[in-house]
């Protein structure tokens, strides 16, 4: 059925002599609440479940529902699975209010384990159902996002790896238990530990105490997210500026926060990409930068672009043969006028571009005179 179809239609629509015709009425949550409240007397059962799953039924419809006179059926009589059905439909209604779900009670495991999921149910009824016999039952509890974490807790050493892995992976779940988990003999229970610090790690509001945890954690991959977050504090900078695993070292390199005695203890860091990171980091010192810009790779070129790089290593590199390096020192805020000039008139159009929008780039009429005047002033400062 078009969900466009108008309310008026979907009125006629509901008194169709065709079942699956008023299924469909049953279940579009823009059918007029009089038709709807038609369809709760349906002797189909499908039509009342499709109503008993609309989110636009209200409290008194899926009550009527549920109290109909064929859900009302002896369970044990082969014909009458309509309770059941009615019941698993009112359960996966995002909409049932809590006051139903807490009357809602049955021995079918699976309308239980829609109660422990639901995202209105009570929080005692969430903690009486975390003692559930039923295995389904206690994973929807370690899975619900409003389970309150005391009851997780209380789940945390269940027999169940399922159980436990849940828990691992609910949103809600404190670092502290997962700190706990991440011990676990379970290799599935492990894997969700990781998954959730992980999700943790990308958080942009962690506290220091969240912070200096992770930064302790045995995957890289966190650690990394943490060198390079920005309320990490500046001892944790510095631990993990010795990190062994050289992408936490990198991520420390590049975080705008690292203190400048921090990056230039690195600047003769074993990896070459950590060498990269400080080179581009305008925080290191002019003096690092110098003895990076001396160094090969494309470390140059991040010594090129870095804006505490001195003048007189701009110039050096603005008569560099590879035009990375001299679109690098084009881009530059600090580069000298007289080297601006010269790169506006380079061979190559890219490092011509990038001077042109250059802000301290002199005119273009002026660019040929100020640029014989700067490469006869460096040439006669090569013969020094």
């Amino acid at each position: 059925m078009d969900p466009a179809t108008p309310p008026e239609t979907l009125q006629q629509l509901s008194e169709d002599l065709d079942t699956y015709t008023r299924v469909k009425v049953g279940e579009n949550e823009k059918t007029p609440l009089s038709a709807l409240q038609k369809l709760c007397k349906d002797e189909d059962i499908y039509v009342r479940e499709a109503v008993a799953k609309n989110p636009s039924a209200t409290p008194e419809m899926l009550e009527e529902l549920l109290n109909h006179p064929l859900a009302q059926k002896d369970t044990k009589d082969p014909l009458a699975e309509d309770k059941s059905i009615i019941a698993k439909a009112v359960v996966e209604n995002p909409k049932t209010p809590a006051k139903i779900l807490a009357k809602l009670s049955s021995e079918n495991p699976e309308i239980v384990a829609g109660i422990a999921a639901h995202p209105n149910t009570p929080i005692e009824i969430l903690q009486q159902l975390s003692k559930h016999k039923d295995i389904q039952v206690r994973e929807k509890i370690a899975e619900n996002p409003n389970t309150p974490q005391e009851t997780l807790l209380g789940m945390i050493d269940d027999e169940s790896e399922w159980i436990r892995a849940s828990i691992a992976k609910n949103p809600k779940t404190p670092l502290l238990y997962l700190d706990k988990l991440s011990n676990d003999k379970s290799d599935k229970v492990k894997r969700s530990c990781l998954e959730s610090k992980r999700k943790w790690a990308k958080k942009t509001d962690l506290t220091s105490q969240e912070i200096d945890s992770l930064a302790n954690d045995q995957d890289p991959l966190v650690r990394s997210s943490m060198a390079s977050h920005q309320n990490i504090s500046e001892l944790t900078l510095q631990i993990l500026s010795k990190d062994s695993d050289s992408s936490v070292r990198e991520a420390v390199a590049g975080n705008p926060k690292t203190p400048r005695y921090i990056l230039d203890g690195m600047a003769e860091d074993a990896s070459s990409l950590v060498k990269d990171k400080v080179a581009a980091n305008p925080k290191t010192s002019p003096e690092k930068l110098e003895i990076l810009s001396k160094e090969g790779g494309d470390r140059k070129r991040w010594v090129g672009q870095n804006p505490s790089t001195p003048e007189k290593i701009l110039v050096w590199l603005s008569f560099e043969r590879n035009k990375s390096i001299r679109e690098s020192v084009a881009k530059n805020i600090k580069t000298p006028q007289g080297a601006l000039a010269k790169l506006l008139l380079d061979e190559d159009s890219e490092v011509r571009k990038a001077a042109s929008q250059n802000p301290r780039t002199p005119p273009k009429q002026m660019a040929v005179e100020k640029a014989k005047e700067f490469i006869q002033q460096w040439q006669e400062s090569l013969k020094q």
